[in-house]
């Protein structure tokens, strides 16, 4: 059987790797200066995985758990199984034979359990109610912050989203995840800094959003 880990490094090979994002090699940096193993697997897979695939605004899709998770470490958050997960925190939702079997990141791909874990928690099932779903997140404090990292990618990136779909994201934003930063100072206080930081970024871009689309409106009468 094939080394997977060399396997994986032997697909970050081509045109992409001269035209690539600069923060996946910052990533990529950052991962071997700290020795993180599963960091750097993370970010191999993340693009093997979402190859391929785009954001409806036109954007390769890996730029977006990129930014996820060097949106973390800008904040102070350097955790190997944190940053690990948000690198892959989409794909069990995103690749139908990940889906099938998401046990194949370890079996297959050597990542570690605790990595899967948090990946399992941020992923949305078929038929799981928003207060299941955002109550299992809860649990754990890994998944917290992947949340709310990838929720201020999100918002930041609704230009190609209808005016009914933006407000329908901002008001589950702010009854869901805006919540999950208080759950943080309560039973996290270690992380009261980084939450706090969070939240009055993800509060200012729901601001701007209802402003541009009371604006959007404004024109149109």
């Amino acid at each position: 059987m094939v080394d997977s880990t060399k396997k994986m490094e032997n697909i970050v090979i081509g045109t992409w790797q001269v035209n690539a994002p600069k923060t996946y090699y910052f990533l990529e940096g950052y991962a071997v200066a700290r020795g993180y193993h599963n960091m750097k697997k993370a970010l191999i897979l993340a693009r093997e995985l979402h190859e391929g695939q785009y954001r409806k605004g036109g954007a390769e899709y890996l730029v977006h758990p990129l930014r996820v998770c060097d949106y973390l470490i800008s904040v102070g958050l350097n955790d190997e199984v944190l940053l690990s997960a948000a690198l892959l925190h989409d794909v069990v939702e995103d690749v139908a034979f990940i889906r099938d079997n998401p046990r194949k990141l370890v079996s297959d791909y050597r990542l570690s359990q605790e990595v899967l874990d948090v990946v399992m928690a941020v992923t949305k099932m078929k038929g799981v109610s928003e207060e299941a779903y955002y109550d299992g997140i809860k649990k754990d404090w890994r998944a917290l912050f992947v949340k709310l990292s990838d929720r201020c990618n999100n918002i930041s990136t609704m230009q190609s989203f209808s005016v009914e779909k933006r407000i329908s994201y901002i008001e589950e934003t702010e009854k869901y995840v805006l919540p999950l930063c208080k759950h943080v100072k309560l039973y996290y206080p270690e992380f009261s800094n980084e939450v706090t930081a969070m939240k009055y970024h993800i509060t200012a871009l729901c601001s701007t959003v209802r402003t541009m689309i009371e604006q959007q409106e404004e024109k149109k009468e």
